[in-house]
Formats: structure tokens, sequence, C-alpha cells
């Protein structure tokens, strides 16, 4: 087994959607900016950053709608609904940025990864599962028992371009980060629970 042991100074809180685009890159400019405001330094004590991961599950599901995955699939900017959202609660947004596929090195060093969806959670445990302890849904670290937009797509299925819908329509990429919003900040204390004041702490 390999030596995951956080760092003495910082822990790594890694935050998962499935393109990097909408839902994690909300996740971490979000949470940044909300470890700033909470003091104690926890800006500097948590380092926070998001990537993508595609479960083979979705993808076959996906597959059977012959929803034909966008091209490039990673290397592309953040929703401009999402910069726009971000920059409207004076969060600052990099000029540069580009969506990224989670790698062997990240989730091993992540102290803490918080996926959007359960299936990310079972490929990912399945894919590294000496780090499994380290996983958590959105839902989860929340603490939140109801429904949830990013598991329901059933008006994306009615979509004639399911990609385009999910992270170009303003109104659904809206509804989805006012949840994502919701979610962590009834996540986030959680979050400095775990990783901070009590790293042992299970959710």
């Amino acid at each position: 087994m390999e030596n995951n042991k956080k760092s003495p100074t910082s822990s790594n809180l890694l935050f998962l959607c499935i393109r990097n685009r909408v839902r994690s890159v909300f996740a971490e400019l979000f949470t940044r900016e909300k470890l700033k405001t909470m003091g104690g330094e926890l800006s500097q004590k948590i380092t926070v950053r998001s990537a993508g991961f595609f479960p083979e599950e979705v993808k076959a599901f996906l597959d059977k709608l012959n929803a034909a995955p966008p091209d490039p699939f990673y290397g592309c900017d953040m929703s401009m609904h999402v910069r726009n959202l971000l920059l409207k609660k004076g969060i600052a947004v990099p000029n540069v940025w580009q969506s990224k596929y989670v790698s062997p090195e990240m989730v091993k060093k992540a102290d803490l990864i918080v996926v959007s969806l359960p299936e990310q959670k079972k490929e990912l445990a399945e894919l590294y599962p000496d780090y499994q302890q380290n996983m958590v849904t959105l839902k989860e670290i929340a603490k939140w028992e109801g429904a949830a937009v990013s598991e329901d797509a059933s008006d994306a299925f009615k979509q004639d371009h399911i990609w385009e819908y999910w992270e170009e329509n303003l109104k659904h990429v809206s509804k989805t980060i006012e949840e994502v919003e919701m979610l962590l900040t009834m996540g986030i204390p959680n979050i400095v629970k775990r990783l901070v004041d009590n790293p042992e702490l299970s959710v």
C-alpha cells in the first residue's frame, strides 16, 4: 500500500464532476473564496483543486442514447455561464483556464475527494481501493438527503444536444450552480472539520 499521509502544512481537497466545466470548477473557486472569509488561515491550510472524471457507467448510458461526447472532451474553458455567475458573486476567475482529467497523482495526493455523482465515487473506489476512504459525494459531505438536480437528467434527455444543454443552457446551469452553492455552504464546515480540525473524523 502506498504512503498516503497528509502534508504537515496543508491538506489537499479535490472536486470532481464529469467535464470539469460546470460543477467542479465552480466548487473549486467558490470554496477557495469561502475559505478566505472563514479566517484561521484556512486558505493556506487547504489547497483546493478540481478536475473531471467520466465514469464508464455514465458513458455506457449516454452511448445508448447516441449522445456523442464533445470533442475535445477536456482542455476547454469553463462554461461561460459559470464564469458569469462567479463574477457576479465577486469571485475572481482566471483569464485563462482549461478543464482537465483527473490523474492518478491527483487522486493519491488528495486528502479528500468530493465527487458530483455516486457513479464517480463507485468507479474511483474500484480504480483506487487504497484511497476510497478519502472519497465522498457532495451530498454526503453536505449531509443532504434530498433530491439533487445533478441526479435527474430527464430534462436533458428531451434535448437534441444533451451536452450543450448540461453546460451551456443558462436556465439549467444556473439551477445546477444554485444547488452546488447550497450544498457547499452546508458542506464546507464539514470539509474543514475533516481536513483541519479533526482529520480522522469520518463523514
